[in-house]
């Protein structure tokens, strides 16, 4: 029997799709034989009159790989294995067979699928026995499969489901040729199915056969060629079918995370179905879908059609020979009228604009892709976060250099299945989710603001890094391991309970606030240690440094485990800038409780500043000192005007304001509850009064002068007095006051205390 036979389609195929869809087997049983399969772990699914219908459910692996076989069968592969015994010979006699999970076929390629899955999630696996084990025999079941599909080509493709695939084994599928698809591909070609229909298989055939040449394409179109910003580019109208098969599309989500460019956002659904509508309605598109092609060294084949007609125009007219080969065209923009053509009967019939450049740097794509949306469809903050790492990684500019390094190590943390916040991280056209709440921006930003990275201005250097190498693929090989090894042991010690807590939890670890602020805190840990001379982040390897900083980081999980929920949710839903910041200084200073040598820039003045008890203290000194004062200065006045003759000694705008609080306060009350003028007036008031005509020096004798405002005018010697009506109304709004404005409410305090005791004008 020819291993061909083993394989299905049409009619058969669909039939064979019906029974891999189901979770479980299904058995019709006579009543008697129930018993003996509910203990070998089936169960009851329907029962009849005479029969029983049992079900058990599929073992994990086999779900995994009929999820794989229906990917293909939805991609439109035409032909697939029947079932899991399915095999190809690998030597010339053909009688030793290698066992494949899924075989698909189409007009054009062969795939074969290796697939392997663990109930065990992020389990690590050595996968080198099975992989060389695949590439020993890939060779004869090539041979044997081009006896059967001469003209199509082949490609092997090792797939997984939660496994944590080493560097070593990805590099080893690399160096033979076998491509790697983890849960996160399957899952990403998946949801493309889903929008685009069979369609996806061009973006999945794109990828797995890059620059390979597709036979019997017809690759030769009339254009129109001309130069444009330095670049040049051609106009010609193609088929919307043939461009499916150059085209390329790429989306920046996990499972692409290492293609570029990766500016394109997800083909949306609904939006696609809209087009197609309006294109089987007889719509059409006049406005160009915009390419890069891709031809490396040698360039596009441009003939030049002769004319008679002396021609001076710049541009000229011809026949553009495109690359016959997978993966060759960039869509810049248009993705969305280009597939509205793909499940539509007019895209061998029908032809669309394009305006195509040649070898269009990657960066000068996603300027002309953001130029052109600009005033349309905003795009995602965390999506402009992602391409900016992709613009600015390899920057001239040493700033954003490090800006696009920061960028990486954030996108990394989420995308890496050896991070403790993979999946955790807002990347790309992810969208927030109560498991997925930690964005870019705030990851890179408490990177950026480190002392990890050389500090730039105007490209002059501020300060050198701790683990600045000058280089930002070497910098990323010391700092991103350093991080992740302090992640996964602050997973590991506060549980995974309290890990894996959602955004849903206010009291999560797991969020914004409280990432940004531990990573701060690593920076502060890092100056400490370097200071003491206990590492070198520049030379010492990464593990080394982890160890330095385990016992400290042990001090912020005893902290976090014993707070209380109140205290937690506090910290971690703080909103603004201020949140991280807050989050850091408290980490800080449990940690300081411990090492008292420990005592970060700053860290004193933070809480200082936020300190309750000198707010409350402070408002008990400003209550005095502006008693005290408004005793003392009336007495003045009444000495030199007369009791209650404030018109005599007072600006008109603070008699008619203090009049109008008084009438308004007193009105309706009876007279033994009446307030007088002094009742209202204030530290601004109290200003107004002494500088007031000759106030100043006839009445006082300049004797309110505050020792450090020695200089200047009476306005700007009494300015003392607007400082403290600015504080006493900040304290009344319920905020509290920085550390320097307590030390300057206590001094005014003292020295006024002093000043009225001297010239014994204070009156009880």
């Amino acid at each position: 029997m020819n291993w061909k036979d083993s394989l299905v389609k049409g009619i058969e195929l669909n039939n064979v799709k019906k029974i891999r869809k189901q979770e479980y087997y299904y058995k019709s049983l006579n009543k008697n034989l129930v018993e003996g399969y509910l203990k070998e772990n089936w169960e009851i699914d329907k029962e009849f009159k005479y029969k029983t219908r049992m079900k058990k459910i599929k073992a994990f692996d086999e779900i995994f790989e009929n999820d794989v076989w229906m990917l293909f069968y939805n991609l439109g592969f035409k032909m697939m294995n029947k079932d899991r015994s399915f095999s190809i010979p690998y030597n010339k006699e053909e009688n030793l067979t290698q066992q494949i999970d899924v075989f698909a076929a189409d007009d054009e390629t062969v795939i074969l699928i290796e697939c392997k899955a663990t109930e065990i999630i992020n389990k690590k696996q050595d996968f080198k026995t099975e992989i060389e084990a695949l590439k020993g025999k890939s060779e004869g079941m090539i041979t044997a499969i081009r006896k059967q599909f001469p003209e199509h080509k082949i490609k092997i493709i090792f797939s997984t489901k939660n496994y944590n695939v080493s560097q070593r084994d990805r590099v080893r599928m690399e160096e033979f040729d076998i491509s790697y698809f983890d849960e996160d591909k399957i899952s990403y070609y998946k949801a493309l199915t889903e929008h685009l229909g069979n369609a996806a298989r061009y973006q999945l055939l794109g990828n797995l056969f890059a620059n390979k040449r597709i036979q019997g394409l017809h690759n030769v179109v009339p254009a129109i060629s001309g130069k444009m910003g330095g670049y040049n580019y051609y106009s010609f109208s193609i088929e919307p079918e043939t461009l499916l098969k150059l085209g390329y599309v790429l989306h920046r989500t996990d499972s692409n995370k290492d293609s570029m460019p990766t500016y394109q956002r997800l083909i949306k659904k609904q939006r696609l179905k809209s087009i197609q509508e309006f294109i089987e309605n007889g719509g059409y598109f006049p406005n160009s879908i915009i390419v890069s092609i891709e031809t490396g060294k040698k360039g596009l084949k441009f003939e030049k059609v002769k004319s008679n007609v002396d021609n001076t125009s710049l541009s000229k007219l011809g026949f553009l020979h495109l690359p016959q080969a997978y993966k060759s065209i960039y869509i810049i923009d248009g993705q969305h009228r280009l597939y509205g053509y793909s499940n539509t009967k007019y895209k061998e019939t029908n032809t669309i604009p394009v305006v195509a450049f040649e070898n269009l740097e990657q960066e000068e794509q996603i300027k002309i892709f953001m130029d052109i949306n600009e005033n349309q469809k905003a795009v995602p903050k965390n999506l402009i976060n992602t391409l900016d790492e992709d613009l600015k990684y390899e920057s001239k500019d040493p700033k954003e250099m490090r800006e696009g390094l920061a960028l990486k190590i954030s996108r990394e943390l989420g995308e890496n299945r050896n991070s403790p916040l993979y999946n955790r991280v807002v990347v790309g056209e992810n969208t927030i989710t109560p498991e997925r709440c930690i964005t870019l921006e705030t990851l890179s930003k408490a990177i950026k603001e480190s002392d990890f990275l050389s500090k730039y201005k105007n490209n002059n250097l501020i300060s050198y890094g701790k683990f600045d190498q000058s280089n930002n693929d070497k910098t990323y090989e010391r700092l991103y391991p350093f991080i992740v090894d302090c992640l996964t042991y602050m997973q590991k010690e506060i549980g995974e309970d309290e890990w894996n807590k959602t955004n849903d939890d206010k009291s999560a670890f797991v969020k914004n606030n409280v990432i940004s602020g531990f990573i701060r805190v690593l920076n502060s840990l890092i100056i400490y240690l370097t200071d003491k001379n206990k590492i070198n982040p520049l030379s010492d390897n990464p593990k080394k440094i982890y160890y330095e900083i385990k016992n400290y980081l042990k001090i912020i999980v005893e902290y976090w485990l014993n707070a209380s929920e109140q205290d937690k949710i506090e910290l971690s839903s703080s909103y603004g800038a201020g949140g991280p910041i807050k989050m850091c200084r408290t980490f800080e200073r449990e940690i300081n409780k411990h090492y008292g040598s420990f005592n970060p820039d700053g860290l004193e003045k933070y809480w200082g500043d936020r300190n309750k008890e000198n707010t409350k203290e402070a408002l008990l000194l400003i209550d005095s000192i502006l008693h005290d004062l408004k005793r003392d200065v009336k007495n003045r006045l009444d000495v030199s005007f007369g009791e209650d003759n404030i018109e005599a000694y007072a600006p008109k705008e603070v008699v008619l304001n203090l009049t109008n609080k008084v009438t308004n306060y007193n009105y309706n009350k009876p007279k033994s509850q009446y307030r007088g003028v002094w009742d209202f007036i204030n530290f601004k008031d109290l200003q107004a009064i002494l500088i007031y005509g000759t106030n100043w020096t006839e009445v006082f004798d300049k004797k309110f002068i505050f020792p450090i405002d020695k200089k200047g005018n009476k306005k700007e010697t009494t300015q003392w007095l607007i400082d403290l009506h600015i504080i006493s109304n900040k304290i009344e709004h319920s905020s509290t006051i920085t550390l320097e404005k307590f030390e300057f409410v206590k001094s005014v305090y003292i020295w006024l205390k002093n000043l009225l005791k001297e010239t014994n004008k204070v009156y009880s």
